[in-house]
């Protein structure tokens, strides 16, 4: 087979969308690679016949698969290849279906080719773009002229920024208000990925609202408040064209005919929704979008005004029980804190911080002896165990903290072990080894 370069590039970003337009079906013969090229390893994925096979080759006659999916050529369709902190993912038509753990290193230069056996093949692909990404800020307090929606774009109904002659929520009287019976604004990019969006919000009357995630004309995450009767519902979906996926759904009070602040994260696939601050709702999609613009949107009979809107990068994760999705070495962090629900003291359970590919990590492991006695230990691997006095007998909570160059353990908010942290020689990632009941990781400051 022989290969035609399509894009090649050098000196990478650590972070980055590389995307690329397929022209036409492609024939059992044909093939579509993407390279990736570090300071120790080399990144081979491959499209053919069918199917993708991702590849990390670290010397000679040393090839590892580590992953591999159907995915097909199809005319009209794009591949996109998601690149940053230990992982690679694959998207189609902004759909991941391929993730991948990659060694945590700087990629020096990358390429997608097309190989094919016929040389007088037509084109089986279109035009490349590459977008850097990064960390999402973004803030917005409304402070504009009544006509002026500053970065917000219309994309149903009518929208104005209004001005209360009395605010009461602070010395800043402008918010944003739909002045249609059903309306959608959203303000940002299509490359803004993984990020938590909140937003202020006040209702009167019999009022429908959303908050929008990761919005393009094509898909997008929502999370939908609806007044009932007794109970009002919080009800976050995923649209794809015109199908909408209930994700998940939960009876809420306190929002309606006040100011109340809803915020909902998206990180790889994992969504997190809190009110005031309160987690609500914690759910998975298991084939997330690739991003997109944050927005909100309406449908009422009475009025709701929108105030004080704020994008920030994820830096905390709640789930419901261990997970092993390698999304999740994408959220690196130095100074963390790691806290798992843990169903007894014989679950053997351990909570790190720092892990990387050199070997590095600080544990708080969890275990009871011979005689049954509740053993802690916090640091590296030559860390040494503490015998916890009046272990608990029920259902707990052990948390591992790291700040700078010191790391503690704590057992239902009491310290029970400290350790030393060392030097930080490179990124690394938080997590939990064994079987705990939900767990959470958060920077720490």
């Amino acid at each position: 087979m022989s290969w035609q370069a399509l894009d090649a590039r050098e000196r990478l970003p650590n972070s980055f969308i590389w995307s690329t337009q397929i022209a036409r079906n492609a024939s059992d013969d044909e093939a579509l690679r993407f390279r990736l090229a570090g300071t120790t390893a080399l990144v081979d994925t491959s499209i053919e016949s069918g199917r993708c096979n991702v590849w990390l080759i670290t010397g000679k006659d040393q090839r590892e698969k580590l992953v591999e999916s159907a995915i097909s050529l199809t005319a009209g369709t794009t591949i996109s290849a998601t690149v940053e902190t230990g992982l690679l993912s694959i998207f189609v038509d902004g759909q991941r279906l391929i993730v991948a753990p990659l060694p945590l290193q700087k990629w020096r230069s990358g390429s997608w080719s097309w190989g094919q056996q016929q040389q007088d093949s037509p084109a089986l692909v279109g035009e490349t773009t590459f977008q850097k990404t990064g960390p999402v800020f973004f803030d917005e307090d409304f402070m504009h002229t009544e006509n002026d929606l500053g970065e917000w774009t219309v994309r149903e109904g009518r929208w104005g920024v209004v001005a209360l002659n009395n605010p009461t929520r602070s010395a800043n009287p402008f918010s944003l208000t739909s002045k249609a019976a059903q309306g959608v604004i959203t303000a940002g990019y299509p490359f803004w990925r993984n990020y938590e969006f909140s937003c202020a919000v006040h209702t009167e009357g019999v009022v429908s609202f959303g908050l929008l995630l990761c919005y393009t004309e094509a898909a997008e995450y929502r999370l939908e408040f609806e007044p009932g009767t007794s109970i009002d519902t919080l009800t976050l979906t995923r649209r794809d064209g015109e199908q909408i996926t209930v994700l998940g759904h939960v009876d809420v009070t306190g929002i309606a005919n006040q100011w109340t602040v809803l915020r909902v994260s998206q990180f790889h696939g994992h969504l997190n929704v809190w009110h005031d601050d309160m987690p609500l709702m914690s759910v998975v999609d298991p084939v997330p979008l690739i991003g997109g613009a944050v927005g909100v949107s309406t449908k009422h009979a009475g009025s709701v005004r929108f105030d004080d809107a704020s994008v920030r990068p994820v830096t905390r994760l709640d789930m419901d029980a261990a997970q092993n999705d390698p999304a999740l070495r994408a959220l690196v962090l130095a100074n963390v804190s790691v806290t798992a629900r843990v169903e007894s003291i014989g679950d053997g359970v351990s909570l790190y911080a720092r892990r990387n590919d050199l070997g590095d990590a600080i544990t708080a492991t969890l275990k009871a002896d011979a005689a049954g006695n509740l053993q802690v230990g916090v640091g590296g691997a030559a860390a040494e165990s503490v015998t916890v006095e009046a272990p608990p007998r029920g259902p707990f909570d052990l948390a591992l903290h790291v700040l700078d160059g010191d790391a503690w353990c704590s057992i239902n908010d009491r310290i029970v072990a400290f350790g030393k942290c060392g030097e930080i020689t490179a990124p690394g990632t938080a997590g939990v080894d064994g079987n705990v009941i939900r767990y959470s990781v958060a920077a720490a400051t």
